[in-house]
């Protein structure tokens, strides 16, 4: 038994090496120009212990990737780790703890803008939301006769991706606990009027083409 705990230990730690090479490689150069052999020599390593643990790069980086996610959402679904109903209107700052999360992890989404140039990254991140306000979250609220649950459910999950998203690619120019505030505040509105600034033209959308 204790050979095999040692053994599990040289596995993860040996896979969390790996990893924080592959992420600090990314810091300093574009995906498509890294490579196996920059890994390993970042992680000190030899081939076949890479070869060892992950099948290729791409490989790494979905284990990467998914493994954030699965802490992310776990991070998103926080006000509903005791009940199954949450009352928007009455929603408290400290169920919100996504802001908190990701500055809890800061040093991996830091990087998001040069994550983004992997394939399918920022792709499975918006998916992540998605699913989970197509398949596991109701808005239970009634809404305008007329209006496609499936797609209000899009348009809300949509809304909140792109918050949380632009506030990472932004640098985190807010604070946790600002955003936090701002997200409390956008679930309990209901905007029902929108309007054109006085002095914008139709012309004026179209000036960068002129």
């Amino acid at each position: 038994m204790r050979n095999s705990n040692h053994h599990d230990r040289r596995v993860r730690r040996t896979r969390k090496l790996i990893r924080e090479a592959f992420l600090q490689l990314i810091a300093e150069k574009e995906y498509n120009n890294i490579t196996v052999t920059d890994i390993i020599k970042k992680a000190d390593y030899n081939r076949a212990t890479f070869y060892r643990h992950f099948y290729d790069k791409e490989d790494l980086v979905n284990e990467i990737t998914n493994q954030q996610i699965e802490l992310f959402i776990s991070a998103f679904m926080f006000p509903y780790r005791k009940q199954n109903t949450i009352d928007l209107s009455k929603i408290k700052l400290d169920q919100i703890v996504i802001f908190d999360h990701i500055l809890e992890h800061k040093d991996f989404y830091q990087l998001w803008n040069r994550l983004k140039t992997i394939p399918g990254f920022a792709q499975k991140y918006t998916d992540s939301i998605k699913i989970l306000y197509n398949n596991k979250i109701i808005i239970r609220e009634a809404l305008i006769d007329g209006v496609d649950q499936q797609l209000y459910m899009q348009f809300y999950g949509y809304g909140l991706a792109g918050l949380i998203f632009n506030w990472i690619g932004n640098g985190f120019q807010e604070s946790a606990e600002y955003m936090a505030e701002q997200l409390k505040v956008i679930l309990q509105s209901k905007p029902s009027i929108s309007m054109l600034y006085p002095s914008v033209r139709e012309t004026d959308f179209y000036s960068e083409n002129d």
